[in-house]
């Protein structure tokens, strides 16, 4: 029988499943969102670091190539890009996204469980904390895939880099992402973003084709 408002158990059920749906697709797209960050930003983010500013700082030391600069500051550049990307993200409001790295955090604690050290005398424990979360990794520019290998050859410790960059990084971002959007949820700065943009788009493109229309 429909209930007082006039709906019955049917559709009531039946937009729950579909909110349910959604929120789920929502939860994937932003999983996309943090991999594609700690794919593509981050590894960006490096390299315009290593040629614009490092230049420019006076460091006794400074990295040898954009790819040692991101493994050894892989919580920043992964940690900084995912939070602004929420936050641009504000037309896509959804609370999954709060919880979003549940994901690579999963992930990363199966990894570190599951981690068995190269050397069987050593605790698993501390050469897990080690191998994805340590850093101290010194990697050498290269300008082929010769190079590359030849470098891989000769830095063994290039497999933790890259394992914390798949495992580490987007735990990092999600932590970000979902930061961002925790913020958003109760500031609503996204909505002030919005309705400032908008302002800005009817102020700008209002104004051009009140321009046309005298013109014409």
């Amino acid at each position: 029988m429909p209930d007082a408002s006039g709906d019955s158990p049917f559709t009531a059920k039946i937009e729950k499943l579909s909110s349910g749906i959604w929120h789920c697709i929502g939860f994937l797209v932003h999983l996309a969102i943090i991999y594609i960050v700690v794919r593509t930003l981050s590894p960006a983010l490096a390299g315009w670091i290593q040629r614009t500013f490092i230049p420019l700082w006076e460091l006794s030391s400074p990295p040898s190539s954009g790819m040692e600069l991101l493994f050894n500051h892989l919580f920043v550049l992964s940690f900084i890009p995912a939070f602004l990307a929420s936050l641009v993200c504000f037309r896509f409001r959804i609370r999954a996204a709060q919880y979003v790295w549940l994901g690579p955090a999963a992930l990363l604690c199966f990894k570190f469980v599951t981690f068995a050290p190269t050397n069987g005398m050593e605790s698993r424990f501390p050469a897990a904390l080690h191998y994805y979360f340590a850093s101290g990794f010194t990697f050498p520019d290269y300008h082929s895939w010769r190079e590359f290998w030849s470098v891989v050859e000769s830095h063994p410790d290039l497999l933790r880099g890259l394992a914390q960059t798949q495992y580490t990084a987007p735990f990092y971002a999600g932590v970000g992402y979902s930061f961002a959007s925790w913020i958003r949820a109760r500031t609503g700065i996204d909505l002030k973003i919005a309705q400032r943009l908008k302002a800005w788009e009817e102020s700008r493109f209002g104004t051009r084709d009140q321009e046309i229309i005298e013109k014409s």
